[in-house]
């Protein structure tokens, strides 16, 4: 989630015009889509035309993607022609920062939404324009990594295999940021968050006869046995997000459609399915004869005696070792990703408007700009076809963002969302540490943090409830 400051907020209550700012790593003009004003003479706002950033989750692969991006800029007077001798590389190569604000908000309240590079760089409008095609820092990740084994003075083969761990996951996604060069920044908040929460007594280690693309190893050894993927945040940093809870999401926006003439909602929602996913097949203890001596199978026997149809996701895991407790982490992965496919979770298209219109309501919730992968919103709308009830609308359905498309120039922000209102109905509950107070000696934060186990004769928990769940 990219967090904006109140001064972000109030001029995007405010219905303030909107303005984009482009600024590169080794070049000193700073191109905006608007005129800033004279205090800021040193913006050309020569921005003619900015293509949408796009950016969507693979989250059954481990990975993501961002498309490619175009920011037209004209060349006034051929100022930008005359500094191509003197910019290292012709632009090629260098990173971009684009930001969102509003005419007359300062510039340390706009808000970072992609940082990119510059792939090529295009004439455009009868030579009067060039076009910067922009990319996402993946191709850095096509590099090679763990190129020599054990003897640092040869490559890495079945001869001379390299060994890597046995480490937390997190660590060896920091260690392969650092690998490639230049060097890619983790997202060290994440990191962290995924190392002290979920993942904090996970270990994964590998014997490599060969050398690893880093993309693919980040994805499929890393994050994806881990049900999670990766993805480049605002910021351009590497950022793991594992779709296995541990903890309720932190609402990010409040998205309402309550009518479809609402001011910050361009149409009526679409409501689709996901696809089906009710077994699991996990191989693990990766041997030298390269072969798995371990698998696990878990499926979901309601979905599969509902629908007469079975999906399996395959997972061969060549990091996941017995004795890391890899079997009890399967049944959890497989449970998380059978909450979240095994029943054709719904799925939503929204378009929203990027800021409110004049005159109209002002929103309270956070700017779609704002949004990221991963993201949590709740979605109401009347108009919204609801297959599970078979009525028409949603009242504060919590979904999660796989998908977006920021449209600076239209002024617009498509969201694909996935429905996780199964997520809503649970409680997270921790296992009670020694020399917890029975329930009824418990403190109200206590009876909150911890499942507290009622009587087998009655069956249910000390609260009453008939089920309490831990995740």
């Amino acid at each position: 989630m990219i967090s904006p400051s109140a001064q972000y907020m109030a001029a995007f209550r405010s219905g303030a015009t909107s303005a984009v700012l482009m600024t590169f790593s080794a070049y000193p003009r700073k191109f905006t889509s608007v005129p800033l004003g004279d205090g800021d003479a040193w913006k050309f706002p020569w921005i003619a035309k900015i293509g949408a950033y796009k950016q969507s989750a693979n989250d059954l692969d481990g990975s993501s993607s961002i498309s490619n991006m175009s920011v037209t800029v004209l060349d006034l007077s051929n100022l930008i022609t005359q500094d191509f001798p003197s910019v290292p590389g012709g632009f090629k190569g260098q990173k971009v920062t684009l930001q969102h604000g509003f005419v007359g908000l300062a510039l340390a309240h706009w808000i970072t939404f992609a940082t990119l590079v510059v792939d090529t760089v295009s004439t455009d409008s009868d030579n009067t324009a060039y076009t910067f095609n922009l990319r996402d820092q993946s191709v850095l990740l096509q590099q090679q990594i763990y190129t020599t084994g054990a003897n640092p003075n040869y490559y890495t083969s079945s001869k001379n295999p390299a060994t890597v761990g046995p480490s937390n996951p997190m660590d060896l996604l920091t260690a392969i940021c650092a690998a490639v060069q230049p060097a890619l920044t983790p997202n060290a908040g994440a990191v962290a968050a995924y190392k002290a929460g979920l993942l904090s007594g996970a270990q994964i280690e590998f014997s490599l006869t060969h050398s690893e693309t880093a993309k693919d190893f980040l994805s499929a050894e890393i994050m994806k046995p881990f049900g999670g993927y990766w993805f480049f945040n605002s910021l351009g940093q590497v950022t793991p997000y594992c779709w296995v809870p541990f903890q309720l999401p932190t609402v990010a926006s409040s998205i309402a459609v309550s009518a479809i003439d609402q001011t910050n909602i361009l149409k009526v929602p679409t409501a689709d399915e996901a696809a089906l996913v009710n077994q699991v097949d996990l191989t693990m203890e990766y041997n030298q004869n390269a072969s798995f001596a371990a698998e696990d199978i878990e499926f979901q026997a309601t979905s599969i005696s509902l629908y007469n149809l079975v999906k399996s996701q395959t997972i061969d895991s060549r990091g996941q070792k017995l004795n890391f407790g890899c079997w009890a982490w399967v049944r959890l992965l497989a449970n998380a990703l059978f909450q979240r496919y095994a029943f054709f979770s719904p799925t939503y298209d929204v378009t929203t408007f990027m800021a409110p219109a004049q005159g109209g309501a002002a929103p309270q919730n956070l700017p779609p700009a704002c949004l990221e992968l991963g993201d949590h919103v709740f979605l109401s709308g009347t108009g919204i076809k609801n297959r599970s009830t078979g009525l028409i609308g949603l009242t504060s359905r919590l979904c999660e963002v796989k998908s977006f498309s920021k449209d600076f120039g239209k002024k617009t922000v498509e969201l694909g969302l996935l429905d996780k209102g199964w997520l809503q109905a649970l409680s997270p509950y921790e296992v009670a540490p020694d020399g917890t107070p029975v329930y009824a000696s418990a403190s109200s934060a206590q009876r909150a943090t911890y499942a507290y186990i009622g009587s087998a004769a009655s069956g249910t928990f000390s609260t009453g409830a008939a089920n309490e769940v831990i995740y």
